[in-house]
């Protein structure tokens, strides 16, 4: 039989903890873990402020959509207005130049020219 002098006492709390290079690993593995918790935390928060934007942007290409829906019907009341002023003018200036015709046969042309134009410029503009 040996002795304990021999080899030593070993007691439990030196089975478990056999020197410095055991406490400088469970420090070492404790700092992982935190890391590993602070990456976590920081990766939902980012996972949070991304659905957040997504949700901002969704809500403000949805709204400007009824706003332009809104004052499309709106507006497209106000052309239809537009387009009888147009037209009255036109058949106005039609008149002034039928009137003129009377009276000088090459300012006829020349006008009748003029108004039709703007007649089509105007068919062109409501359209776009």
């Amino acid at each position: 039989m040996y002795s304990s002098s021999e080899y030593g006492i070993v007691n439990e709390e030196q089975k478990y903890h056999s020197g410095p290079l055991t406490k400088l690993c469970s420090i070492i593995i404790i700092i992982i873990i935190i890391i590993i918790i602070i990456i976590i935390i920081i990766i939902i928060i980012i996972i949070i402020i991304i659905i957040i934007v997504v949700v901002v942007v969704v809500i403000i290409i949805i709204i400007i959509i009824i706003i332009n829906i809104i004052s499309s019907s709106s507006s497209s009341g106000s052309s239809n207005n537009t387009i009888i002023i147009n037209n009255n003018n036109n058949n106005n200036n039609n008149n002034n130049n039928n009137n003129n015709n009377n009276n000088n046969k090459t300012t006829t042309s020349a006008t009748t020219t003029i108004s039709t134009t703007s007649t089509s410029l105007t068919g062109t503009t409501l359209l776009a």
